[in-house]
């Protein structure tokens, strides 16, 4: 063995082991209360403990920040490993300053009860490892908890652990005696750290990092959780914590996947300023009665799916998406508002959640994905958002207690089935619109075939499949429709679109549709008053056969519409009373199928149309005219620095609504000239309105000196071209100089004396002629 230098093993027996330690012998090992010491420096005074005696008086192990011998302090750096293996004597450890405790120092040290540890560095791997009669742990200030440092310690009932680093994977697994946990100020708590710990109660852990992967599994005796922190709650943290009752968390990333699956107990809980909440995260909770969610994230699929106790959630304005049956299965789920924020709602959201009674859909989601109120059974008051573009298929399924429904103008599309057993659906209302509505159809059935309609409005074009294979069209059949009302931006009544619908009873058609189709209302044998706008042309096949019951026709239409054949036939025209427009009965009591007609009565007012055109926002001009009448154009307006292009959208003759255009209007541009002298040495095209660009002359001549430019100032471009002179000061000698501290003589030789007055203009001054400029 070189001179200087040991080869020691901490425990004889244990030479099989790979932790053989080499140490700088910079002097002798010495002992202090039982546990021995190798220095690490002589002039740092440092050292590490790396073995004790192992005699019955080694009761209780004091190893401080300083140890003292033959007077000389030394600071403790370390604990090595394996040190204390195996020691049954210890019974109370307590370390303070100490720099770290190595890997497996006090490895089933079999009658440890206490442990004190204060402002040191790591608790390394195993370091307590079976300690079985360890029952208190106090740690502060510290680093790092590391793997499976107080693994299977069995007794432990209490731990406080207020420090800076980590708890390490499994560092306390299955430690099945603790009932009390206490963290503080410090970073993660590692996988399957406390996993089985199945007497844990209470947690309370603030301002620490990540609680990872399974580090509470199974911990089925916790009944409360309050945790404040920066990180995030990891995949399964607390899986299958049977008593969980409350949980509160603030301040938290995310919340992981399954981080409270199967808590069977736990009643409430409150999220303030999160992250995510990852998918199943509170899967299958069948206690959870109430969740008040403010996060910053999403909400993951399934999240609360299955917790069928589930009665109140309330969704803080931050959230932005809810994942696919995030809350399906909750059963006591009575009322959802889906905060504005949301922008995405994943596919059967709420489904079978069969006690929810109204629900709001906020401005934020533009598509109500399929399946998403699904089975909800007492649904019956439902508000849609005014930006939802698409409703998937089947999103209201089964909603057999939704009375009502209001389709905003931002609707494009309904899927398939989409009202499929909503079986008191009465009231359909299609706001008024300028985009056309698809609607879908329940296979090969019609899309409300299952509903008992009463009233229908429809604010604008509505398309859908007509072929036998969709059921025809949306109303086809539907028997239980009384009032129907058309408004004026739809254009055409397709074939068969209320067939047979033998309730319906009043129908008013606005003044864009131009055509009714074949059978359109064929059948309905109930039809008691029907009226349509000013722009209809023609009236299909058939399109009124079997309305036998018609006692009045009102057309605000000037040309009689043209009849396909039989369109009016089965019509009473004995008892139906036409009312057209006054003075067009003639042309009614000429024109094919309407002069059956025995009352023809021309009461009807022709409708006027307001016309307003509009500059930036302002009225500038109104005429009011009647429908299909001719539109004469007002004076162009004007408007300074800019080129009137025409109106925006002015249709040839008068629609038979309101209308309001505006005035188009284009930016002109203007030229800025700079001149020196005659010469033109710059251009520049500025739009009105713009700032001027400054132009920078470079003169080229000696002597020359830029003044800047002459000419009118202007914030910005004016409507007219502007043009500016450069000021140029000439002369080999030419100086802009303060004349006030200079000795000037005039050119007659006369000393200026007085030079407050001073004009500008050429001096003598140092027997040189100087052009002065002030």
């Amino acid at each position: 063995m070189a001179e200087g230098i040991i080869n020691y093993v901490a425990n004889d027996q244990y030479t099989d082991l790979k932790n053989v330690q080499i140490y700088p012998y910079l002097s002798s090992m010495f002992e202090v209360n039982g546990v021995k010491y190798v220095p690490d420096s002589p002039s740092e005074r440092t050292c590490h403990a790396i073995d004790c005696s192992y005699d019955s008086s080694s009761i209780h192990i004091n190893i401080e920040e300083n140890t003292s011998f033959k007077g000389v302090t030394m600071k403790v750096t370390e604990v090595m490993p394996y040190i204390f293996y195996n020691n049954d004597y210890i019974e109370k450890l307590s370390l303070s300053h100490v720099g770290s405790i190595g890997d497996s120092a006090f490895y089933d040290c079999d009658n440890v009860k206490t442990l004190e540890v204060s402002n040191m560095g790591k608790i390394g791997e195993r370091a307590f490892y079976d300690c079985n009669k360890l029952k208190t742990i106090k740690a502060s200030n510290h680093g790092d908890i590391e793997f499976q440092a107080f693994y299977n310690c069995d007794s432990i009932e209490t731990i406080n652990i207020s420090c800076q680093g980590n708890i390490g994977q499994q560092a306390f697994y299955e430690c099945d005696n603790v009932k009390t946990l206490e963290v503080s100020n410090m970073g993660k708590i590692g996988e399957q750290a406390f996993y089985n710990c199945d007497k844990l109660k209470t947690i309370k852990a603030s301002n620490h990092g990540d609680i990872e992967f399974q580090a509470f599994y199974n911990c089925d005796s916790i009944e409360t959780i309050n945790i404040s922190c920066q990180g995030n709650i990891g995949r399964e943290a607390f899986y299958d914590c049977d008593n969980l009752k409350d949980v509160q968390v603030n301040n938290l990333g995310d919340i992981g996947g399954q981080a409270f699956y199967d808590c069977d107990n736990l009643k409430n809980i409150q999220v303030n300023n999160l992250g995510d909440i990852g998918d199943q995260a509170f899967y299958d909770c069948d206690n959870l009665t109430s969740a008040f969610i403010y996060n910053q994230g999403r909400i993951g699929d399934l999240a609360f799916c299955g917790c069928d106790s589930l009665k109140t959630v309330v969704l803080g304005d931050s959230i932005n998406y809810l994942g696919s049956k995030a809350f399906s299965g909750c059963f006591s789920l009575q009322e959802i508002v889906i905060p504005d924020s949301v922008k995405s709602v994943g596919s059967y959201c709420f489904s079978d959640c069969s006690s929810i009674k109204s629900a709001l859909i906020g401005k934020g989601v533009a598509n109500v994905m399929p399946g998403t109120f699904l089975d909800c059974t007492a649904l019956s008051n439902v508000t849609i958002g005014d930006n939802v573009i698409i409703i998937s298929s089947d999103a209201f399924k089964n909603c057999s207690s939704l009375l009502e429904i209001t389709l905003p103008q931002t609707i494009t599309e309904l899927g398939n089935s989409v009202f499929k057993g909503c079986t008191q659906l009465a009231d359909v209302i299609i706001e008024d619109r300028t985009t056309v509505l698809k609607l879908g159809s329940n296979e090969s059935s019609p899309l409300f075939a299952d509903c008992p309609l009463d009233s229908v409005y429809i604010g604008g074009k509505i398309s859908y499949s007509t072929s036998s294979s969709n059921g025809y069209s949306p109303f086809y059949r539907n028997t239980s429709l009384r009032t129907v009302v058309i408004a004026n931006s739809e254009d055409q009544i397709y074939d068969n679109e209320f067939y047979g619908c033998t309730n319906l009873k009043n129908v008013s058609i606005g003044n864009g549709v131009k055509s009714i189709g074949n059978y359109a209302f064929s059948g309905c044998n109930s039809l008691d008053r029907f009226s349509f706008g000013s722009n209809m042309e023609s009236i299909g096949t058939e399109a009124f056969s079997d309305c036998t019951n018609l006692t009045s026709i009102t057309s605000h239409a000037a040309t009689p519409p043209v009849c396909g054949e039989q369109a009016l036939d089965d019509i009473n025209k004995w008892n139906c009373v036409l009312r057209v427009p006054s003075g067009y009965a003639d042309a009614y009591q000429q024109a094919e199928q309407w002069k059956e007609f025995f009352f023809i009565e021309d009461v009807v007012a022709l409708e006027h149309y307001v016309l307003t055109y509009l500059v930036d926002g302002e009225i500038y001009h109104r005429d009011t005219l009647v429908h299909n009448e001719a539109i004469v154009l007002p004076e162009e307006p004007t408007k300074e620095g800019h080129t009137f292009n025409g109106w925006d959208g002015l249709p040839e003759t008068m629609p038979a609504q309101d209308l309001t255009i505006n005035a188009s209007f284009t930016v002109n541009t203007y030229k800025v000239y700079y001149y020196v002298g005659e010469q033109l040495v710059h251009t520049a095209e500025v739009a009105y309105g713009d700032a001027i660009p400054e132009y920078i002359y470079e003169p080229s001549a000696e002597g020359e000196v830029f003044k800047g430019w002459e000419g009118e100032t202007y914030e910005t471009m004016p409507a007219h071209d502007v043009t500016y002179k450069a000021k140029i000061i000439n002369g080999i000698n030419s100086v802009l100089l303060d004349p006030s501290s200079l000795i000037i003589y005039d050119l007659q030789g006369r000393k200026i004396t007085n030079t407050e007055d001073l004009q500008n203009g050429i001096y003598i001054i140092n027997d040189q002629k100087v052009l002065i400029q002030k």
